[in-house]
């Protein structure tokens, strides 16, 4: 039977649904926790990161600084001004009136110091003060000379100057320009000889600027000028400035001087007409490179963000050019080179043995080639959205050629020179492709042969090859074989034309 009426349960009381999609105190508390945890490890691997940072670069130019001034592997010879620099610094300089030439076995150097204007502030923005240093080095002691830059702050331009009137000895004069002394108070200007190996050594200018000012900077505020902060004074803002003038001045005959290198960030490079080197090695960056007149049996130029611009470069070897973001333009006369950069022209007149390649993008390729003193030549322009035009004006009678051009979306114009003979291959997209010629009817070399082509034309392409003969109406065999030539291209036409 079952109870009516009220149950006897009925006045207990029902608890509150719990809904379990909501986060309770708790779970809140976790949640804090866990994200209080990772952002404090987060800001420990940062804090972690700069330090690290930091210090190794203080420690790393210390230490290539103490490297440079000490290091027995060295053989250093250096004129000291400060005996606790041993090097020609601008920690503690002269006056003028106090300078006096101090002798080595084998440099003589002065140091002396030009203020611009005397009633400049100390650290006016508008006001550059000078110091100079200068060297002399015996050129029959030496077997190559060489500039070296060490930190963010060394950088400047270099000159190479030929003076008819030196004798046996060149001469380097380097002129600090700055406007805060704390800037070259870690800056030392070093003459360096060191040995080479097999009784060889190189002599030059190692320019050292450390990073200890820094340091020096937060321990104390006299240094600062009424409108700088600690955080004003360096590399990266307009107040301070501080470059170096670098000259040598080399006799015109050099009798045992073999090679001439500079590796150093930031330097702009110049020279006149320089005597014979066996080897020319020019490594810079965010600096353009120009030379007038060079000759060596290897030629090396490097930089970025700048133009390589060379009046006459001539090489019994080769030649090497790389840049980026920078134009490569100048008269190259070598068996071997390569020239490679990117978002700039490459332009120029090439006198070639044997090999060059030319290689760019998003910016096109002029030359005029000339290929000379040998039998087989191989030659290469590439690039990508920029025009290439590629003139042959010399081959040898019998030589073989392989020739290629490359782009895209943009036309291409191969000359041919009138001594070739061998296949041809020219093909584009979405445009025509034009092969003319022959216009050279009368044999150049004499030999009394006719000219004959023969191509064909498939949709977008055209293919054939070109012969001399020594009998009128009839090809050669191998006339495939002589050589070969292609240009290439998309979006853009091509043009052949057999001269």
């Amino acid at each position: 039977m079952t109870p009516t009426g009220p149950s006897p349960y009925h006045a207990i009381p029902i608890p509150p649904q719990v809904h379990y999609d909501q986060d309770s105190a708790m779970q809140q508390a976790d949640r804090r926790a866990r994200k209080r945890f990772f952002q404090a490890l987060i800001a420990g691997f940062a804090i972690w990161f700069w330090v690290g940072l930091i210090s190794s670069g203080i420690v790393g130019s210390e230490e290539a600084a103490r490297r440079h001034r000490g290091n027995t592997g060295w053989s250093v010879v250096r004129t000291p001004i400060d005996h606790k620099i041993k090097c020609n610094g601008f920690q503690s300089l002269p006056s003028p009136a106090q300078a006096q030439p101090q002798q080595t076995s084998w440099i003589s150097s002065t140091t002396s110091f030009h203020p611009i204007s005397v009633l400049a502030a100390q650290f006016s923005p508008y006001s550059l003060r000078t110091s100079t240093t200068k060297f002399k080095i015996p050129l029959a002691e030496v077997d190559s000379l060489f500039l070296h830059g060490t930190g963010s702050w060394s950088h400047g331009n270099v000159e190479f100057l030929v003076d008819e009137e030196l004798r046996g000895d060149a001469e380097v004069v380097v002129v600090a320009k700055y406007n805060n002394d704390a800037l070259l108070e870690d800056s030392d200007v070093c003459l360096v000889r060191e040995s080479i190996g097999s009784g060889a050594h190189r002599a030059g200018v190692e320019i050292i600027v450390r990073l200890l000012m820094y340091l020096r900077l937060f321990e104390t505020s006299t240094n600062l000028a009424p409108y700088q902060t600690p955080s004003q004074i360096g590399p990266n803002n307009h107040y301070d400035q501080l470059t170096f003038s670098i000259t040598y001045r080399l006799p015109s005959t050099l009798s045992s001087l073999t090679s001439l290198n500079i590796s150093a960030s930031i330097f702009a490079t110049t020279s006149s007409s320089l005597p014979f080197l066996s080897s020319l090695h020019i490594i810079t960056s965010n600096a353009p490179i120009t030379l007038d007149t060079i000759r060596a049996s290897t030629i090396f130029l490097q930089t970025t963000n700048a133009p390589i611009r060379v009046g006459t470069a001539s090489a019994t070897e080769s030649i090497y050019i790389k840049d980026t973001n920078g134009r490569v333009e100048g008269k190259w006369e070598t068996p071997e080179m390569e020239v490679v950069t990117s978002n700039a022209i490459i332009s120029g007149r090439f006198t070639i043995g044997k090999r060059l390649e030319m290689t760019t993008s998003n910016l096109g390729i002029d030359a005029k080639i000339a290929l000379v003193n040998g039998t087989r030549f191989e030659v290469g322009a590439k690039t990508s959205n920029g025009r290439v035009r590629v003139e042959y004006t010399e081959q040898p009678k019998g030589s073989r050629l392989s020739s290629t051009v490359e782009t895209s979306n943009l036309g291409a114009v191969v000359l041919m020179d009138p001594q070739y003979e061998g296949s041809f291959y020219a093909s584009t997209t979405n445009l025509g492709v034009t092969v003319t010629g022959p216009y050279t009817k009368v044999d150049p070399s004499d030999s009394n042969r006719s000219r004959h082509i023969e191509l064909r034309a498939i949709s977008k392409t055209v293919e054939g090859s070109v012969w001399w003969s020594e009998e009128k109406g009839k090809g050669d065999g191998d006339r495939e074989e002589r050589g070969s030539t292609s240009v290439k291209s998309t979006n853009s036409r091509v043009e052949l034309q057999f001269l």
